[in-house]
């Protein structure tokens, strides 16, 4: 788990302008897309100059309220934490937030006087349909001994809100963790996305009902809805061990047969080149029994990943680990990850984290990158969401 100067130059995937589709959020239908967008290409849209005195912006969240784009992220207890605003994706603001861990109620809730909380992975705001703002952020007491918590507005409660208290466990503990928190809520009801190992030593995307923003469904068993296969690509540390998929965030996009559910998630070390950003597709939000999201593979037959023997492997939105594999980034990035899919005068971005390409493994240094898509569903299924450019046409 995890802990502006332009880049087009040398990246293998130049910008193209975006086809035409109708993408909805979580709130409702964002309208269809027509024309040619901005012009934005791949670019850093965080760096360290506009986040003094944090070493990273890392777990990006985007969501939309009023006009502005709002960009929250993972936060260090002894840092200042901050969030920022955008109406374009060129110039932003700074917001400082102050977010109340609380740690004498969870050291009743857990019987444990000495839990110290010393960070919040990935805070995520969320206005519900009575337009009342809950947050939800996973907790790490150390160790990567983290736990699922929910949020309340201290003080003001009119956007954009700067003060938070965590008032809530939801899910996890310290001795059975569980992180990675995200709210999607449609027509169907309110799910809370959460990652967690199951018992088998892998990590996985699950699915757990609401009946509102601070109680879950009980009657609702926790779902895995999208889970390692056992490929090469998926380890998080290759080329054996655990596997990996986690920093999950769900888009619902217009098709022409209807509409499909599109989940960017991640996987690999985030510390390392493997960490990359992945697409998997659902015809409901959450699968029937048994069933998962999707993800979009190709034939391997030269074995770039080295699996036991060559195989169909995963075709991922953005990699910098295998040269031979589409979508490979690694001049400008550094382990793509987090990703964010929006919507902005008619064209289509993604939102993510990665690191400048250095040697350093380390969780520090991870800011905030916008690029391009293509989404086309009359494509093949590796090709329905691309970064900007004509993918490879020589492999089939």
């Amino acid at each position: 788990m995890k802990q502006g100067s332009r880049f087009g130059a040398g990246f293998n995937i130049p910008f193209l302008r975006m086809c035409v589709v109708a993408v909805f959020a979580a709130s409702g239908m964002v309208r269809a897309a027509q024309g040619a967008g901005p012009g934005i290409d791949l670019s850093r849209f965080i760096g360290p100059e506009d986040c003094p005195g944090a070493t990273g912006f890392a777990d990006p969240y985007v969501f939309k309220e009023g006009e502005a784009w709002y960009i929250t992220s993972t936060y260090s207890a002894s840092a200042p934490m901050y969030m920022f605003s955008t109406t374009d994706f060129s110039g932003k603001k700074r917001h400082l937030l102050n977010v109340d861990l609380n740690e004498g109620f969870l050291q009743n809730h857990f019987n444990d006087a000495g839990l110290v909380a010393d960070a919040i992975w990935g805070l995520v705001p969320y206005r519900h349909t009575d337009n009342k703002w809950h947050a939800y952020g996973t907790v790490h007491v150390g160790g990567f001994r983290t736990f699922v918590c929910h949020f309340s507005p201290v003080g003001n409660t009119a956007w954009p809100i700067a003060d938070w208290r965590l008032d809530k466990v939801l899910v996890g503990s310290p001795s059975n963790c569980a992180y990675e928190s995200k709210v999607y809520s449609d027509a169907d009801g309110m799910v809370l996305l959460y990652v967690d190992h199951l018992g088998d030593g892998n990590n996985h995307v699950m699915a757990q009902r609401m009946l509102d923003p601070t109680h879950l469904d009980s009657s609702f068993a926790p779902q895995a809805i999208l889970s390692p296969e056992g490929l090469a690509s998926e380890y998080r540390n290759p080329p054996a061990g655990m596997q990996i998929c986690e920093g999950q965030n769900i888009s619902r996009l217009a098709t022409p047969e209807g509409s499909k559910y599109a989940m960017l998630y991640s996987v690999g070390d985030f510390a390392q080149y493997n960490y990359k950003l992945g697409v998997a597709y659902s015809d409901r939000l959450i699968p029937p029994a048994g069933q998962k999201y999707a993800k979009p593979k190709m034939r391997d037959p030269a074995n770039a990943w080295q699996n036991s023997q060559p195989a169909h492997e995963v075709v991922y939105l953005l990699q910098t680990q295998v040269a031979g594999w589409p979508n490979y980034c690694r001049n400008p990035l550094k382990g793509p990850g987090l990703g964010n899919l929006v919507e902005y005068r008619g064209s289509y971005y993604v939102v993510f984290h990665s690191r400048d390409p250095d040697p350093g493994l380390t969780g520090d240094g991870r800011w905030v990158w916008i690029s391009p898509v293509t989404v086309d569903f009359g494509r093949a299924m590796h090709q329905w969401i691309v970064p900007g450019a004509e993918p490879d046409k020589t492999r089939k």
